[in-house]
């Protein structure tokens, strides 16, 4: 199983690269409809 580390405060908006309370792991299509789902 693969898995994917996402950050629920994009690093471009001022999310902590390594803090984990900013990280989420996720499988890739989880990951990949996770960000589908925010740009709608």
């Amino acid at each position: 199983m693969k898995i994917e580390i996402h950050h629920k405060h994009e690093i471009a908006n001022g999310g902590a690269v390594y803090d984990l309370d900013n990280l989420l792991l996720m499988t890739p299509r989880v990951h990949i409809d996770h960000h589908k789902e925010s740009n709608l």
